[in-house]
């Protein structure tokens, strides 16, 4: 279960994130970047497929402007929300640009973020955006 592209973690606090981190390294994860500060994680931002687990609520600005900059520049990103914010208008606004998943920050995150993990890699549109790798799974789509 690799993933052959980034993922990057986006979160303000430096904990949380550094959980995020650990937590994607033991699930062989092996390309994982951690910024807490949004204009250093947009001036990361490539055109390789991208996956990025956005907090909603930043220093200095939300995470659905980090996502809008975002797909900008790199309309092949792919991005799952963690956060503590759990309003339906925000989860309906992030979902409705494209977010994969809108994960609340409790007792059940990680194992939900496992989950929706798995259900990526299973995704056969994603697959063609090669942000896992096919060879992995057995699949050629060429």
């Amino acid at each position: 279960m690799k993933c052959s592209h980034p993922i990057v973690i986006l979160e303000d606090d430096v904990f949380y994130g550094k959980m995020l981190m650990n937590f994607l390294l033991n699930q062989d994860f092996k390309n994982v970047e951690l910024f807490q500060d949004e204009d250093l994680c947009l001036q990361k931002v490539s055109l390789e497929p991208t996956l990025y687990l956005l907090d909603f609520n930043l220093k200095t600005m939300t995470g659905l402007d980090v996502m809008q900059q975002i797909i900008q520049k790199n309309p092949n990103a792919n991005f799952v929300y963690i956060s503590g914010q759990d309003y339906s208008s925000i989860v309906l606004k992030v979902m409705r640009l494209g977010a994969v998943d809108y994960i609340e920050k409790n007792r059940h995150a990680f194992y939900h973020l496992k989950n929706t993990l798995d259900k990526i890699k299973n995704n056969i549109p994603l697959i063609k955006h090669n942000l896992f790798n096919t060879n992995d799974y057995g699949i050629n789509l060429n």
